[in-house]
């Protein structure tokens, strides 16, 4: 008569999948995070088209005191910034481009997007620069997140307990097969 085999996985087994499951979710994590930031900064610039487009007319037909505000732009936004889908956006004083304030999922970052002349004067480019405001989130290296370097002992211990433990005899078996084969 034969004996059932006992069926499942032991315990340490596993604890090596959770570990393995850690290590990538503590990988995987603060990227999908810093994609999500950026597919929300995405979003919000590309809002900004037409207001940039408006501004950039503008300032060819007349003065930066000419377009200090919305209306000389053509446009009309709702308390004094247009709403953006992670944010708002207000003009600058003076007229050289406009502040982007991003909501708490987009990171609460305050970017600046200015008209500036390229060298010449012939040509005029946007540039965009990240205000030092201090929230937290702005940069991919601020986002608290489970850092690598401190899982890697845990894992490297688990590894070396698992196959010390379960695969102990393989490594007999190598030795006196090698010694056989010099």
């Amino acid at each position: 008569m034969r004996t059932p085999q006992p069926q499942g996985f032991t315990l340490i087994e596993l604890l090596l999948v959770l570990a393995m499951v850690a290590t990538l979710a503590a990988v995987a994590l603060p990227r999908y995070q810093n994609y999500l930031q950026r597919a929300r900064w995405s979003a919000n610039l590309q809002a900004m088209n037409a207001a940039q487009t408006a501004l950039a007319s503008c300032l060819q037909e007349n003065t930066a005191a000419g377009c200090g505000s919305w209306a000389a732009l053509g446009l009309s936004p709702v308390d004094n910034a247009i709403t953006l889908p992670h944010g708002r956006a207000t003009l600058l004083a003076d007229a050289a481009g406009f502040e982007l304030v991003g909501t708490a999922k987009a990171g609460q970052c305050v970017v600046r997007l200015t008209l500036r002349a390229e060298v010449g004067g012939l040509m005029q480019r946007w540039q965009t620069a990240l205000q030092s405001n201090g929230a937290p989130g702005c940069t991919r290296d601020n986002h608290p997140r489970w850092r690598l370097p401190a899982v890697r002992p845990l894992v490297s211990a688990l590894l070396h307990e698992f196959f010390k433990r379960h695969l102990g005899w393989l490594h007999v078996v190598a030795a006196a097969a090698h010694r056989h084969v010099v």
